[in-house]
């Protein structure tokens, strides 16, 4: 991968200057820390390599994979996803571009990703695509609907209906969400802050029926962790004053 960013150009160099951004150079300067390509592979082999946990009086070294909640993590990740993406695509483009047009509509984030109306091709070139020690996991059943991050996403009369998805729903324990009235925390905070997600439930729904169903789960939650009822209607109201467009959106 580093190989491949650092093919071709006249600038064989990254520097980092003091507000943290990176950019291609062509000499080392004073004002910026440098990396060349060497330097770069260095230092990437050495965070993978050297990456230790501590569990009690017993420390244990990763061997296999990406250390997971390190800094740099979700850049190796996608580094490591498009460098085999891009190989596959750029060959396929030489070879049958009315395939590759088809991948115009997949998306990826680290490592979820949704193709849409692909024709199912992604899901028949998945070997052809990534390493065999990669393991992908289907999560739709149906072609017709699917779940990515955060959205619920369904074809309903050749429209697409969204709403919002928390696989924390399925869970068979109790999961705090929100924060608890007498959390130490201002009153004003805690009330926005079923303001901002009953926002955010609005922006991610198609329908007024499944909004009303999210709106009404996340109100039991906050009241059954102190939220005051008549708070909450004056909450509503300056969040519907605010933003009208919810008014019209469901009609």
């Amino acid at each position: 991968t580093v190989d491949f960013c650092f093919k071709g150009g006249t600038r064989n160099k990254i520097g980092i200057n003091s507000l943290n951004i990176a950019n291609w150079i062509k000499d080392s300067s004073k004002s910026c820390f440098v990396f060349d390509k060497k330097s770069l592979i260095d230092a990437v082999t050495y965070l993978i390599s050297e990456c230790n946990f501590t569990i009690g009086s017993l420390v244990m070294q990763q061997t296999i994979g990406i250390p997971m909640g390190g800094d740099p993590a979700p850049f190796w990740a996608n580094l490591f996803l498009i460098i085999y993406e891009n190989e596959w695509l750029q060959k396929i483009k030489k070879t049958n571009n009315i395939l590759a047009r088809k991948f115009h509509s997949t998306f990826r984030f680290i490592d979820d990703l949704i193709a849409v109306n692909d024709g199912g091709e992604f899901e028949k070139n998945i070997k052809d695509i990534y390493p065999s020690e990669l393991i992908l996991k289907k999560e739709n059943s149906s072609k017709n609907s699917a779940t990515f991050f955060d959205l619920k996403i369904e074809i309903v009369k050749n429209k697409f209906v969204t709403k919002l998805y928390d696989k924390r729903d399925g869970f068979s324990f109790f999961l705090v969400r929100l924060h608890f009235k007498d959390s130490l925390i201002p009153s004003k905070m805690f009330y926005s802050s079923i303001a901002a997600e009953l926002l955010r439930i609005c922006r991610a729904t198609s329908l007024l029926p499944d909004f009303i169903d999210s709106s009404k789960r996340l109100i039991d939650r906050v009241i059954n962790q102190g939220a005051r009822e008549n708070e909450i209607r004056f909450t509503c109201l300056k969040l519907f004053n605010r933003h009208a467009a919810i008014f019209v959106k469901y009609d």
